[in-house]
């Protein structure tokens, strides 16, 4: 064999070992990251904001007259409406202030710059020019099956047909209040924006 066919061989020999090392440390330092990232970024805990929030039982839930009720947890509002249910985002979405419910005047205001929204989300004072963002909501029956999907979209979930159902499902089980036939669940991972007060109009 001659020298130049040896030094080639030992060559390629050298680059695949090197390639090898290579790929090696690559995946080494990607597995170092993800575990290093884990660390970092703990964890969603189920039932927290930035994951599905168990609300409470149908029965739970505002009737369509009632004021809005607030979910700490969820950092949203519950509001039933003719429409029906809807999770509103409790950040104004002109600069993310916290805004309350004034039970007076019948609307969300914001403390920061006085900004306000209707009860299903609408802007009616500025200086903010969106719609509430606002949360999908599901409905889960008492066995974990989902009867009304999360919907894309963010619409309010029509449940009046499961309020009139579950009376009468409680009243075959005795009236027993631990066998609630319906919850609802909001995911907060999602956040859908508002739409503009020109949307609105258009």
């Amino acid at each position: 064999m001659s020298k130049e066919r040896s030094d080639h061989k030992e060559l390629s020999r050298r680059r695949l070992l090197a390639y090898s090392l290579f790929a090696t440390l690559a995946a080494l330092f990607v597995s170092i990251g993800k575990v290093s990232f884990s660390f970092i970024v703990p964890r969603k805990r189920d039932d927290a904001y930035g994951g599905i929030i168990k609300a409470g039982g149908l029965n739970d839930m505002p009737a369509p007259a009632d004021d809005p009720v607030y979910v700490p947890k969820g950092r949203f509002w519950l509001v039933h409406s003719e429409s029906g249910l809807s999770a509103f985002h409790s950040s104004c979405t002109h600069l993310n202030c916290r805004f309350s419910w004034d039970v007076q005047k019948g609307v969300f205001i914001c403390p920061c710059h006085g900004s306000e929204f209707s009860r299903v989300g609408q802007v009616l004072k500025g200086p903010a020019e969106r719609d509430l963002s606002r949360f999908p909501l599901r409905v889960i029956q008492n066995d974990d099956l989902v009867v009304e999907p999360f919907t894309e979209s963010g619409d309010p979930l029509a449940v009046q047909k499961y309020l009139i159902e579950q009376p009468a499902q409680q009243a075959e089980n005795d009236g027993s209040s631990a066998s609630l036939l319906y919850r609802i669940e909001v995911d907060t991972s999602r956040i859908i924006g508002g739409a503009t007060a020109s949307d609105d109009k258009a």
